[in-house]
């Protein structure tokens, strides 16, 4: 009776029973794990072990690959295949786990380094450490962990090239990105992907805010939940089960009370205390800064960063960072020996003035700090070269060029005349938020856009150009047509 109740689904719905997958899910792994695979020799670099590793978990599960990933149809009517970043391992067969070292190699051998710098700092700015538990019936609930972050929809080809590094590093491809409303996310739930790949590499590449004490918290409770009584081993088709006792679950749920939001003390001597990288401030901008312009008549410029007071040690690390920038003359820029002297002279006046990196209190906002830097000399010759020797992997690049456009002609006086003062003024009112889709602001913004009153459209590269050539720069300095970054930037 019992073969006779497993042939007929078969036959009739071709279902095939649990019993029967379970058998030829323990006899696909007994063999996998029967393979002969030789030990690397000690001497061997470790990134050609990871490689090794890799490549053979790729041809383990070459075969199930074409059958068991999701297919999501475009809207063209094509479909793409999407990583299963979820509880299924099916797609993490060459996916090897990392220690601090390992990532660290492993990124110098494939260039990475300054990606995954500029990946803390980002991350310090725009991720989440999630801990999500979920009721389950009269069992313990279910716990789970992600890593997430999540920016504006127009933002989404940061997250793309985000998950691309990431896969490259991973030797497969991980992580996930959605698209709700105006919001894309890229999230890493799989634990397998956590344990291996994101806990290494924020270990090996610390972020310095409050956010690192979220991360140790998270990384605990992640542990915790690995270091469980495992109920069911993990194969090529799923992942490990796990069985939680009460004290466990107790101490996930304690971590996650005191993460992020709910964090109300941060003890500052738990947080790293290193220099801090170039690329990490980098990443670190591209998530909180913001590049402005101050006045519309002086067109004065302003960088500023704001933070939690909780985070107030990034912003004195930051103001540190900033002061010690050597001073330097901006691309597209050529000074004549005297007012080279003199832009010297008038930066090392500007650094030695304390308020050039003060640190404020928000007008109505009690839990927020600001890092204002206003003098126009640090600006001119220290933060904005620092800039350009970068490269951005966000849209805020295309804002820093149009805000370090402003700054040149600003420089030269271009301000001072009505052609050059319009064309800078549609600059101004096209950049930052203004370049959203979503984009809306004040009632008399709306209202001095509808009566033609404001220019919303960014200059052509031309237009700039031909400003430039047709007017003559003072000061002593010119500028050399710029920025040909600006004809083929992706705005």
């Amino acid at each position: 009776m019992l073969l006779i109740s497993l042939i007929i689904p078969i036959v009739l719905f071709g279902i095939v029973p649990n019993v029967i997958l379970d058998t030829l899910h323990v006899s696909v792994t007994s063999l996998l794990y029967n393979i002969s695979i030789t030990t690397p020799s000690p001497d061997l670099d470790l990134s050609f072990s990871f490689l090794l590793a890799t490549t053979m978990g790729k041809k383990i599960q070459s075969s199930y690959s074409q059958k068991t990933c999701n297919t999501i149809s475009s809207k063209n009517g094509n479909t793409s295949i999407e990583p299963l970043d979820s509880n299924s391992s099916r797609e993490l067969g060459g996916l090897q786990s990392h220690s601090v070292e390992s990532v660290k190699i492993l990124a110098k051998s494939k260039d990475l380094e300054n990606f995954l710098n500029w990946l803390s700092g980002f991350s310090d700015a725009e991720s989440t450490f999630h801990i999500k538990t979920e009721p389950s019936g009269k069992t313990a609930p279910k716990i789970s962990f992600s890593f997430k972050i999540g920016l504006h929809v127009d933002d989404i080809d940061t997250l793309k090239q985000i998950k691309s590094k990431l896969t490259e590093l991973a030797g497969v491809e991980v992580g996930n990105i959605s698209v709700y409303k105006l919001s894309a996310t890229l999230a890493f739930t799989n634990l397998k992907v956590l344990k291996a790949l994101i806990i290494p590499i924020f270990n090996a590449y610390p972020l310095i805010s409050a956010k690192y004490l979220d991360f140790k918290d998270w990384e605990k409770a992640i542990n915790i939940k690995s270091n469980a009584k495992v109920v069911r081993e993990e194969t090529l088709l799923s992942s490990p089960r796990y069985l939680l006792t009460l004290e466990e679950i107790n101490k996930i749920i304690k971590l996650k009370e005191g993460m992020n939001s709910s964090r109300n003390f941060v003890n500052e001597s738990l947080l790293p205390q290193n220099e801090l990288n170039p690329y990490w401030f980098l990443g670190f901008c591209e998530g909180e800064s913001s590049f402005t312009i101050q006045a519309k008549r002086t067109f004065s410029p302003r960088f500023a960063i704001t933070q939690n007071k909780k985070s107030i040690t990034v912003l004195n690390a930051i103001s540190k960072f900033i002061y010690n920038l050597p001073f330097q003359i901006p691309k597209d820029l050529q000074l004549t020996t005297e007012a080279l002297a003199s832009a010297k002279l008038k930066s090392k006046s500007g650094l030695l003035q304390p308020e050039s990196l003060n640190i404020y209190d928000v007008a109505n906002r009690p839990t927020v700090s600001q890092l204002l830097i206003s003098s126009q000399n640090l600006i001119f010759y220290h933060l904005l070269a620092f800039f350009e020797s970068l490269t951005f992997l966000s849209r805020k690049g295309f804002d820093f060029e149009l805000w370090s456009i402003l700054i040149k002609l600003r420089l030269a006086n271009y301000h001072k005349t009505e052609e050059g003062r319009e064309l800078m003024e549609r600059i101004v009112n096209g950049m930052n938020s203004a370049r959203y889709t979503n984009y809306s602001s004040y009632n008399k913004y709306i209202r001095n856009k509808a009566l033609g009153k404001i220019e919303t459209t960014l200059p052509t590269y031309d237009e700039i150009s031909n400003l430039i050539s047709k007017i003559k720069p003072e000061n002593g300095c010119s500028i050399i047509l710029p920025i040909n970054r600006l004809k083929n930037h992706k705005n």
